[in-house]
């Protein structure tokens, strides 16, 4: 039931795009999503105690931008951090069809620095095509903790740290759970900068560990990933 729902929902998002003159790229679409939830999703969500209507805002999301909540805003209490993933349809950048995009949208960190609050967002782009694929970083400011998100940077490749006024805001490298989720080394062309991309959590013994890539961990990126 749940499947012939989405393949619904699929055919009448690409429905409306085929009908529109100028078309938004799929990935250009979920940007404007994840804006929208930035400055609407997110702040409602705390403001009513985590216990938001995740099939209405679904659905404002779908009007105002087009895309909808594949998973809706959850709180992972094992590492204290806060996932969404937002889907929808738009132009291919490689070909002249259209495509199913996902952008799953991860809150590594989250701090008050200067009366503000502060917080490290990590976006994981796919599409059905391969087209994109890759990570997005994003660091917002916001008054309090239910108000709307700023966006202070955003970039493609990993931001370590960023200077806010007198303090900065680091991304908890020596948080293994945290590096565990993260997963950078799936994504080695989005963590150019830092040796994450060849640093691998595992579990052993019941803990985690860090470990440096092997040739046969290597392999298995270049197939699977």
């Amino acid at each position: 039931m749940i499947k012939q729902i989405i393949i619904i929902v699929l055919f009448i998002l690409h429905a409306r795009y085929l009908m529109s003159e100028e078309p938004l790229l799929a990935h250009d679409k979920l940007r404007n999503g994840l804006m929208w939830m930035f400055e609407n999703g997110i702040p409602e969500y705390y403001e009513l105690d985590k216990k938001i209507d995740d099939e209405a805002l679904s659905h404002r999301l779908d009007i105002e931008t087009g895309n909808y909540l594949r998973i809706p805003i959850t709180y992972d209490e094992r590492f204290d951090t806060l996932y969404f993933r937002l889907h929808g349809v738009g132009k291919s950048i490689k070909a002249d069809e259209y495509v199913t995009a996902s952008w799953h949208t991860r809150c590594f960190l989250q701090e008050e620095l200067e009366n503000n609050i502060v917080e490290y967002w990590v976006v994981y782009k796919s599409d059905l095509r391969g087209d994109e694929r890759g990570c997005l970083f994003f660091i917002t400011e916001s008054d309090s903790i239910s108000s709307e998100r700023r966006v202070l940077i955003e970039s493609d490749q990993y931001i370590r740290e960023y200077l806010i006024g007198n303090n900065k805001i680091e991304f908890p490298e020596n948080d293994l759970g945290k590096l565990l989720i993260l997963e950078a080394w799936r994504w080695p062309d989005s963590f150019k900068n830092s040796d994450l991309a060849n640093t691998i959590i595992d579990i052993k013994n019941g803990e985690l560990i860090r470990r440096r890539m092997n040739i046969f961990d290597k392999i298995y990126r270049e197939i699977y990933y």
